[in-house]
């Protein structure tokens, strides 16, 4: 049997609002999980530098709220 659970992870600083959607799907035969993350609504950039930093940072941002969330008891 496979599952799925769509999670809203948002992360605000003094400048933005990040919104994504965290997708985990579950094995339950294995007890395995894997999860995703697409982002959504990616800014237009002017070169690949500033395409990948941005992602870095979107990343690092999404990586302090999944943290702060599933890091509680």
């Amino acid at each position: 049997m496979r599952t799925e659970s769509v999670y809203y992870v948002q992360h605000r600083n003094k400048r933005s609002v990040l919104d994504q959607e965290l997708v985990i799907t579950g094995d339950l035969a294995f007890r395995t999980y894997k999860a995703s993350m697409e982002m959504k609504d990616f800014p237009k950039c002017g070169s690949e530098r500033e395409a990948a930093l941005k992602l870095a940072e979107w990343m690092q941002r999404m990586a302090a709220a999944i943290e702060n969330y599933w890091s509680e008891p």
